[in-house]
């Protein structure tokens, strides 16, 4: 069985919340989009509470915006996005829905504080080495006021971060499916 078979069996009358967890730049937004897709879910960001300044631990804000307003059975979700570079908003998530999946995909999306609320978590599994070369190129295009001396500065420090979160959350250990970021994914979950 698929993965997408195994989620859409899930499915009851409630909420069905799906983590997908990984390394920045390992493709958790490229698979939430194609998931979402397939199964008509709601995809959230741990980007939306996350920054450069705080990469890990933002996750009361999540919990208290999105997983309770879930739990206590909301329609749709608005809160504020986090700021990335100082002076630059971002502005706000207005009346998203609540379908009856909704993805977390993010750093972090896995962690232990928001387990009791997942029914299903998928780590995206790619070398370091990787997702610092993809990250760097899409911060590139995204950023082009910053050389790639500073961006690559950006990565390296919010990798630390992350070996940090790994090594106390493990994510890997507690995925349900871990799939290869470095291969298609309509080939992982078709």
């Amino acid at each position: 069985m698929n993965v997408a078979e195994q989620i859409q069996k899930m499915v009851t009358d409630g909420v069905l919340i799906i983590a997908i967890d990984g390394h920045g730049g390992s493709g958790k937004s490229s698979l939430g989009r194609m998931l979402g897709e397939k199964l008509h879910a709601t995809v959230f960001h741990t980007d939306d509470f996350a920054s450069w300044d705080n990469p890990t631990e933002w996750y009361e804000d999540m919990i208290e915006q999105v997983f309770i307003p879930i739990e206590n059975g909301v329609k749709t979700l608005s809160y504020e996005l986090s700021v990335w570079e100082k002076g630059k908003s971002r502005g706000k998530i207005e009346n998203q829905p609540v379908t009856n999946i909704i993805i977390v995909e993010g750093v972090g999306a896995s962690r232990a504080e928001f387990r009791k609320y997942l029914d299903f978590s998928i780590l995206v599994d790619v070398p370091e080495s990787i997702c610092i070369e993809r990250g760097v190129s899409r911060d590139l295009a995204d950023m082009p006021h910053k050389s790639k001396t500073e961006i690559r500065k950006l990565w390296l420090d919010w990798m630390e971060e992350e070996r940090k979160y790994f090594s106390k959350h493990q994510p890997k250990e507690n995925a349900d499916v871990i799939l290869d970021g470095t291969k298609s994914f309509a080939e992982q979950i078709d």
